[in-house]
């Protein structure tokens, strides 16, 4: 336990006492969440590469190269990271960018054929890897979705993309969005629940910057 300065550690016992079966609580849902995650989840560089919004996955190999640029030799089923050091930051730099191309392929023709049908517009899309948001919709009318949405299975990603295409419409998460989100998706409640513990299954390198 950390104690602010000055702190009165004679409370101690009693926080403990108060807040144990709390405590106890999130141990445990962290543990489960934690048996949940991919075997190579946690590790700073992949062995496969497993997108689910794809249905696909890929073997991952590293080699050192006497090239100046990193870069990802796609053939198949596999890829292979070439870059001119080992060090694992560059390997994943260069990971997350063929995921980012990877992601616009997928999501942008999406996002358009599903604007294209409900009546949505916007001005621009952009494909970045927000930490805190799967996607988000500027006044100035630009789209910028996550390219970590494709470790999501996709129903999770057309929900996303639906949500913001809806704040084209309506900025605020106030009544009117979530009629509007809800018609367009029925089961957005369910489905959101999903997006929101995604989160965990994203692998470790994916994060990393």
């Amino acid at each position: 336990m950390t104690l602010p300065r000055g702190f009165d550690e004679r409370r101690v016992p009693r926080l403990l006492k108060t807040w144990g079966p709390w405590i106890d609580q999130q141990v445990r849902k962290a543990e489960g969440l934690r048996r949940s995650l991919p075997d190579d989840a946690l590790q700073s560089l992949p062995a496969t590469i497993r997108l689910a919004a794809l249905d696909r996955q890929w073997a991952v190999t590293y080699q050192k190269s006497d090239k100046r640029h990193a870069r990802v030799v796609e053939a198949g089923d596999d890829l292979r990271v070439t870059a001119p050091d080992q060090e694992a930051k560059t390997q994943q730099r260069v990971l997350r960018r063929w995921l980012a191309r990877r992601a616009r392929r997928l999501l942008e023709p999406w996002t358009e054929q599903l604007a294209s049908r409900h009546g949505f517009s916007y001005q621009k899309l952009t494909i970045r890897g927000q930490r805190t948001r799967w996607g988000s919709y500027s006044s100035s009318g630009t789209l910028s979705l996550n390219y970590l949405l494709l470790f999501l299975e996709p129903e999770l990603v057309r929900c996303v993309l639906l949500h913001e295409l809806c704040h084209t419409r309506y900025m605020s998460h106030g009544p009117r969005f979530h009629g509007l989100l809800r018609r367009l998706e029925p089961d957005y409640a369910a489905l959101d629940d999903r997006i929101n513990q995604a989160w965990h299954t994203v692998p470790r390198w994916a994060w990393q910057k």
